[in-house]
Order: C-alpha cells, then structure tokens, then sequence
C-alpha cells in the first residue's frame, strides 16, 4: 500500500474482515507511511502493529473502530473513591513531571535515507524510536509529540478493582479520590476494563492510563 494513512490501511482490512459489512470506522489520526506491507496477518495483528508503532488511541465501541490520537477521545466521567468503591488497589504512583526528556524519532524512506526529528529538551533522559517506512516529516512530528507526552507525566499507574456500579468502559474518566494522599488525586484516563462474575457478585478490574487532570 503506498501513500497510504492509517484510515485507508483499515478500511480496506475492514472490508476484507466483515462480511456483514456493519462495521465502521472513525479515524482523525494523521500519520502517514510510505509503504505498509500486509502479508499473512489477521485484522487483529494489523491493528497491533499501528498501534505499537504510532501509539494511536484504538478501540471498538459497538460496531465502530476508532482511531484517534491518545487520550483525545475522552467518554463520560465516574468516581472511584478509596473509601467508597474500591475493593482493591493495584495502584503505584509515579511522578515524572518534573524529568526532562528528549526523544528523537528516526524515520527512513524508500531510499533507506534516515530523517530524525527532536522533541524535548536537550540534555534529558534519551528515547529514540526508529520508523522503517515513514519519511513524513509531519507523521514523525506527531510520533516524537505522542511519545514524550506519554513519558511525561505525574499519575497512578495500575488499576483497581470495584463492583459493576458505576458503570465504566475504555476511554471512560476517571475521578480518583484519596483522602490519605489527596495530591495523587485526579481525573485519569481508562484504558482497559475487565468485567468478572462469580457466586460473590459481578466486579470490574479497571486500568488506568495518564493523568488527564
């Protein structure tokens, strides 16, 4: 597939993955290879690899896949309380916030000549992320911008685990509060939510992603 986006990458594994032809696609992430080669790979691994290498936010919500750029795609908001609705804690908390961080994004062409962009600050700890096939300068911009956003940060990490009130879902906000450590409090972003039954009721094992307020 050459000149070819995210969008027009799945649309066409949609097509070839959903008889039906009931599934939709929302996608309003710009990144742009030159070359994306699909060779004996399920939908599932070609949604993998875009997300590893771009870092884009993806998700099903009913029958819709959703590409956007991470945390931009924000549902409704619920409260998790430590002494309310929290049954346990898996929680760690780190503050990155005040580190610096430089991260060098190297891109290569069909030419095999190498592009490198630089976002951060000079002198902070190093990530560099190395994209075969991509020489867009804006593309890699927005990679190097995904990647220091993601180091750069003062959050939980981890998860918790609760019953089936409130209700939560990936991409869901998350208002954690503590009244033990109230400076930790915040609004994070859900990432991942596990849904369990047994003969003690129903509970939901949520994971959060960054801070977002």
């Amino acid at each position: 597939m050459e000149n070819s986006i995210i969008k027009d990458i799945l649309t066409q594994v949609i097509k070839d993955v959903d008889e039906a032809g009931t599934l939709q696609l929302e996608c309003d992430y710009p990144f742009l290879y030159d070359k994306f080669t699909i060779y004996n790979m399920t939908g599932l691994e070609v949604l993998k690899k875009i997300q590893e290498e771009s870092k884009a936010n993806i998700f099903f919500k009913e029958e819709t896949l959703h590409i956007h750029p991470h945390y931009s795609w924000q549902g409704t908001k619920v409260i998790y309380d430590f002494a309310i609705n929290i049954e346990k804690s898996e929680l760690t908390y780190n503050d990155n916030s005040k580190k610096k961080f430089l991260v060098i994004v190297e891109g290569t062409d069909q030419r095999g000549q190498v592009l490198k962009i630089k976002k951060g600050t000079e002198g902070g700890d190093k990530i560099t992320v190395k994209m075969e096939g991509v020489s867009d300068v804006a593309t890699l911009e927005t990679r190097a911008e995904e990647e220091l956003m993601i180091n750069n940060y003062a959050s939980y990490e981890g998860s918790v685990t609760g019953w089936l009130i409130p209700y939560v879902e990936p991409t869901c906000l998350a208002e954690i509060r503590d009244k033990e450590y109230e400076f930790r409090n915040g609004v994070y972003y859900v990432v991942a939510v596990e849904t369990s039954f047994s003969s003690q009721g129903g509970k939901r094992k949520v994971t959060f992603g960054k801070k977002i307020v």
